[in-house]
């Protein structure tokens, strides 16, 4: 039999090879110090804050006028506009939708023909608020912002045609009397935006992405109702709507505007940071602001660092407690065999101990030149500290 130099060698081909878990992997994150920090805030959270705080200042002019608020010192920044996207939950708008979409799929609604027309309401508003959104921050990104480019091939080719068929799906369920034309009462956001109905964001119109270089009006208006969704037209209102809120076609159109809402939250943290770095058409009151933010950071940096030092001090000096590192030893999978192995300086040896101490030769593994059982691989491996503290160390005992 040809040699190896790894342990992943069995004798039966259709054997399952199961790695087993290391001691670094079995630790739970929440161990890492970093896990909880003292203040998990950015430089983006900074600016979204003052933008959101500037709307509630009053601004007088030369007259002692009040002449509207200051968010026009701090709201009109291009990293600002960045900002707000990149602090953005991509999750909670999933989790609302999904939360939507389970109400119209529970039997134990049936009854309640109201908010079932409600809930699709609800769905069509988000949905809608969100083109918005996306539409209006392509509008107000400069032409050299790489994100505007994204966004405006984004809508064209994947979102505009989805959009079109949700206008389809909603004229037509507007005339079966399936949905309201409502918005969720919980004051929800998006982008920062409250979301409206979806009668409202057709009247307020899109940009030409989306209408393929034609008038929104008219554009509207060519949109036919598409009834397919909504099933057998004999069937009770919770049958006709969970048909629609079960339909795949209608479901892809919200998977695919997660997507694209998703890759625009992680696309606007790194453009950014390119605004941050780059970018030298600041106001010259906004750049002292960044200027400041960005100062911040150390200060930050250096709070976070609080949790470490506390667990060195605990560990190292109450505990007392001695550091060694990390061994390469493995426990296998619930139900696995447990051996371990490692390279013999004897190549006349090839036997593997098991978790029990006993030789496993007709099951497996390793009877090839040069491994040999790791001694202590039989007994039981107490975890210890996180690999986090003190720079990937175990302790010789367990707390």
């Amino acid at each position: 039999m040809a040699t190896s130099t790894d342990c992943q060698q069995n004798q039966d081909p259709l054997k399952l090879i199961r790695e087993g878990t290391s001691q670094n992997q079995r630790l739970p994150v929440a161990l890492d110090p970093g896990y909880a920090p003292v203040d998990g805030r950015t430089t983006a959270h900074g600016m979204v804050f003052a933008d959101s705080y500037a709307a509630l200042l009053k601004y007088f002019d030369a007259t002692n006028s009040e002449a509207g608020d200051w968010t026009v010192f701090f709201g009109n920044d291009v990293s600002v506009r960045l900002a707000v996207v990149a602090v953005e939950d991509a999750d909670a708008y999933k989790r609302n939708i999904k939360s939507y979409l389970d109400y119209l799929d529970d039997r134990q609604n049936r009854n309640e023909g109201a908010q079932l027309r409600n809930h699709l309401g609800f769905l069509y508003s988000s949905l809608g608020t969100l083109a918005r959104q996306l539409d209006l921050l392509k509008e107000a990104l400069p032409a050299d912002i790489a994100l505007k480019g994204t966004l405006q091939n984004l809508i064209r080719s994947q979102l505009a045609p989805a959009f079109r068929r949700l206008i389809a799906y909603y004229k037509a369920g507007s005339s079966l009397a399936l949905v309201n034309s409502v918005a969720p009462s919980s004051g929800s956001t998006i982008l920062r935006a409250p979301v409206t109905t979806f009668a409202a964001v057709l009247t307020a119109g899109l940009s030409t992405d989306w209408s393929a270089g034609r008038p929104w009006e008219a554009y509207v208006t060519t949109v036919l109702e598409d009834p397919a969704v909504y099933g057998d037209a004999t069937a009770d209102v919770f049958v006709r709507i969970n048909h629609c809120a079960t339909h795949a076609l209608f479901r892809s159109i919200f998977e695919q505007f997660l997507k694209v809402f998703a890759r625009t939250v992680s696309e606007a943290a790194l453009a950014l940071e390119g605004t941050l770095n780059n970018w030298d058409r600041h106001e010259p009151h906004y750049a002292l602001f960044l200027a400041f933010l960005r100062l911040l950071e150390h200060l930050r940096a250096d709070i976070n660092s609080l949790t470490r030092r506390h667990l060195d001090f605990y560990y190292r000096e109450i505990l007392r407690l001695q550091e060694r590192t990390f061994g390469s030893r493995a426990r296998a999978p619930s139900g696995g065999t447990g051996q371990t192995c490692r390279q013999s300086s004897d190549p006349g040896r090839g036997v593997v101990q098991g978790r029990q101490g006993r030789t496993r030769a007709r099951r497996l593994l390793c009877q090839r030149q040069g491994f040999r059982r790791q001694p202590g691989a039989g007994r039981r491996v107490e975890d210890g500290l996180s690999p986090y503290w003190g720079g990937g160390v175990r302790t010789n005992r367990s707390i």
